[in-house]
Parts: C-alpha cells; sequence; structure tokens
C-alpha cells in the first residue's frame, strides 16, 4: 500500500515508506519522498480536467467527513495494475490518500508506456 497525506493547504506533508522505492521501480526516481513533502498535491496533476476532478473531490471529503473509494488503474509497460484509492477526512482538516492494489495482470511489454 502507498499513502500520503496533505494538510489544509493541500501541500504534501507525509509519504508511506514504500514511496521512494515505488517511485524508483517505476521510473519515476525524483519523485522521493525529499522531493515531494512540502510540494503542492495538484502540481503533481497533469491536465486542467484532472486537477479540477482532485478539487472536487478535496472539497466534498472535507465538507462531508467522508471517506470516498475510487477505482483506476496504474499500468507499467509490462503490468496492468487495478488499483483503489482511499481518501479519507483527517480530523484537521487534512486528507489521507490510500492506494492499493486490487489485481495485476501481466502483459508484453508496450514502449509507449515507458518514461525512457
Amino acid at each position: 500500500m502507498l499513502a500520503y497525506e496533505i494538510g489544509t493547504d493541500d501541500r504534501v506533508r507525509s509519504v508511506s515508506d514504500g514511496w521512494t522505492a515505488f517511485a524508483r521501480t517505476n521510473g519515476a526516481g525524483q519523485l522521493t519522498a525529499e522531493a515531494v513533502v512540502g510540494q503542492p498535491l495538484l502540481g503533481f496533476v497533469s491536465g486542467p480536467e484532472t486537477r479540477h476532478m482532485y478539487e472536487i473531490i478535496l472539497d466534498r471529503v472535507r465538507r462531508t467527513q467522508r471517506l470516498m473509494r475510487i477505482p483506476y488503474r496504474c499500468d507499467s509497460p509490462s503490468i496492468r495494475r487495478f488499483m483503489e484509492l482511499s481518501i479519507t477526512p483527517a480530523q484537521d482538516g487534512g486528507i489521507r490518500f490510500e492506494s492499493r492494489t486490487v489485481r495485476e495482470e501481466s502483459r508484453q511489454a508496450l514502449s509507449i508506456l515507458n518514461a525512457a
């Protein structure tokens, strides 16, 4: 499981222990815990539509104080990862994100998904 938390200012305030190892394994070695903590969450989200979706989700979780679960995919060139993101409000106004792998499927590597 990978996890991170943001504060009321929507900046990343912590990441789980396996964060840096996962980033390196998946070709994003620059996204170490040290590089991510303290940065605005939306700075890591590409595209105006996806940023807008995150803004709506953050507002809803804070307003309702209810957990949200969102299924998504996080593929690598040779693995299809079916994931679930749990978004939990914190008592101090922050939010915790936890991603867990539901299942994985191997596939022939797709060069288009290779970041290099």
